[in-house]
């Protein structure tokens, strides 16, 4: 644009030369015609108005392509202007592009601040509660009566985990109170009553299940998923673990939503070796309807409890109610 204002300009100049020429060249015919006799002798008025019509009509010609000259360079000013705009424009774009993202990521980065923060709050609260676990064991076990092994004491933490295991396999063979009972249909429907399902008859034939002191049940005397969840449901615990399993529920319910797997091994490897047994048999028999059961699935997915030894369990074949599974993927 630059080399077209030059021309403009030296255009312009020229054109306001031959205007002031063709006046100059009027007037002095009119001021001093012996001047101008000298260089036309003959018919000077018409010599004279012939040249400067002439020098007149090039100076407006010249005009004319001077103002054309103008509108184009202000044509393309305006269009060099529109391109500036449009890169501001594109820069601006561009910029307030990044500070949108950057404003996202730092909206992300708070948001998984606030999960992380709510995820330990929790998870601090689960094992408050969990270190305020108060078990009574059952106190009519021979092996108590004998030797007045805690008796109604409340035990606390991971001896809670044992004592209920314990009172599991002293429960199954339990004539008096526990599963081997003689019940009749008015029992029955005073259970049934008192508990909201049915009682699970113990299985004919079933050797005495085994030892308490060992954790462990004989191989010989093996039990079902069902009728293992029949036994967690259904041994006397008052309400030590209520609370304990609620928050449980409640923070893996959290995990699943907020996909916070990778902290599930943290989980795991703050657990003592009977909590983690306990949970075990908690998520396979008792983690049942629409959303307990999503959450189970993930878990077993993720591969939570996936490395429990089949040693810890009561019985080896109870691997498959939780940890086998898992391979196959929610239902």
């Amino acid at each position: 644009m630059r080399w077209l204002k030059w021309r403009m300009n030296g255009l312009l100049a020229i054109a306001i030369l031959l205007d002031v020429a063709a006046v100059s060249f009027y007037l002095l015919s009119v001021i001093k015609p012996e001047t101008v006799q000298r260089f036309f002798p003959q018919s000077m008025p018409e010599y004279v108005n012939g040249v400067s019509v002439v020098l007149a009509s090039l100076s407006g010609v010249l005009f004319v392509y001077v103002a054309f000259l103008g509108q184009r360079w202000q044509m393309l000013f305006q269009q060099q202007e529109i391109r500036d705009n449009r890169k501001e424009i594109r820069f601006s774009t561009g910029e307030l592009r990044i500070r949108i993202e950057t404003l996202a990521n730092q909206v992300m980065q708070m948001d998984g601040d606030v999960i992380c923060q709510t995820f330990f709050r929790m998870l601090d609260h689960w094992c408050m509660v969990r270190d305020s676990v108060r078990y009574t064991p059952i106190i009519n076990r021979p092996d108590q009566q004998k030797s007045g092994h805690f008796g109604n004491k409340r035990v606390a933490i991971e001896k809670a985990f044992v004592c209920f295991f314990e009172d599991l396999i002293h429960w199954v063979d339990d004539e008096e109170r526990g599963w081997r009972q003689t019940m009749d249909l008015s029992k029955e429907k005073q259970f049934y009553s008192e508990n909201g399902y049915a009682w699970q008859a113990r299985p004919f034939g079933l050797a005495p299940i085994g030892e308490a002191a060992n954790l462990r049940l004989l191989t010989s005397s093996p039990l079902t998923k069902d009728e293992m969840a029949f036994l967690i449901r259904t041994v006397p615990t008052g309400t030590a673990f209520d609370a304990y399993l609620r928050l449980g529920f409640q923070l893996f319910f959290f995990m699943m939503d907020k996909n916070l797997s990778h902290y599930l091994p943290i989980i795991e490897a703050g657990m003592g070796r009977h909590e983690r047994t306990f949970l075990f048999y908690q998520l396979a028999t008792q983690f049942e309807g629409k959303e307990r059961k999503k959450t189970k699935d993930w878990l077993q997915q993720n591969g939570f409890l996936a490395g429990i030894p089949t040693q810890e369990l009561l019985s080896p074949e109870h691997g498959s109610f939780f940890i086998q599974s898992a391979a196959e993927g929610p239902k």
